[in-house]
C-alpha cells in the first residue's frame, strides 16, 4: 500500500503483486506446399487475472491465424475481447489487431504495420470523462 500523501508519479512504476493468472493457448498449424503462404497457424490465447482473495481483475479471450508467405513476408490477424476491472467498474473491450511484415528485397529492406483497430480510450472516456 501506499499512503495517499505520496504522489504515485514520483515512485515511478509500481508493479502489481498478490494477483494469480491461468493462462492457456492452444493451435493448429498448417503448411501449404505449392502456395503464396508456406505456413497458417489458427490459434486461440487466453488469460485470467484474479486477485488473491478470489476478485477478478482482467480477462482476454483472443482467436487469430498467423501466416508466413513469400518475401519473408508475416501476416498475424487477432480478434481480442478484454474485460477490465477499473474501481468497482468492469469494462468490456474489442480490439481486433492486424500485424504485416514483410523483407521482400534489396532495395526495400523490411515494411512493417502494427495496428490495433480501434480506439482504447473511448472505454476510459466512459469511466473518467
Amino acid at each position: 500500500e501506499v499512503p495517499a500523501t505520496i504522489h504515485t508519479y514520483l515512485l515511478g512504476f509500481i508493479p502489481q503483486v498478490g494477483y494469480r493468472e491461468g493462462y492457456a493457448e492452444a493451435g493448429y498449424t498448417v503448411r501449404p506446399t505449392k502456395a503464396f503462404l508456406s505456413r497458417v497457424r489458427f490459434f486461440t490465447s487466453n488469460y485470467y487475472d484474479v486477485q488473491s482473495d478470489g476478485r477478478s481483475l482482467n480477462q482476454r479471450v483472443s482467436i487469430g491465424s498467423d501466416m508466413d508467405g513469400k518475401w519473408n513476408s508475416f501476416t498475424r490477424f487477432e480478434l481480442n475481447l478484454d474485460d477490465i476491472r477499473v474501481g468497482d467498474a468492469w469494462l468490456q473491450r474489442f480490439r481486433p489487431r492486424l500485424l504485416l511484415k514483410a523483407s521482400p528485397g534489396r532495395v526495400v529492406n523490411q515494411f512493417s504495420l502494427d495496428t490495433y483497430l480501434r480506439n482504447v480510450d473511448a472505454i476510459f472516456t466512459r469511466v473518467f470523462g
